[in-house]
């Protein structure tokens, strides 16, 4: 399964990206869109600041897509693994 998720990074930076902390994790739970809220509880640990930090930059790289969800009286953001995120998504093959 690794050497399926490291094929997937096309440059160095993209493996920079790949390696930090919860990438992979993150990746592996947005194969459908997900809340922040719904993505942090299932990441127990992680903190609001390193989920948001990891979202931009997982967005910045498009490997995540930032959505916002209309249909509820209020409004929220969904985020969904795209590209090569998704692709990392389905080497990790988890499903939630």
């Amino acid at each position: 399964m690794a050497n399926a998720i490291v094929n997937t990074v096309p440059d160095d930076n993209a493996f920079k990206l790949l390696r930090k902390t919860w990438t992979v994790p993150i990746l592996a739970l947005t194969g459908t869109p997900h809340r922040f809220s719904t993505i942090k509880s299932e990441l127990a640990p992680i903190t609001d600041r390193a989920l948001s930090s990891s979202l931009q930059q997982l967005e910045s790289r498009d490997w995540i897509q930032r959505d916002i969800e209309t249909t509820a009286r209020l409004p929220f953001p969904t985020y969904k693994a795209v590209r090569t995120g998704l692709t990392i998504h389905q080497a990790v093959g988890l499903t939630v």
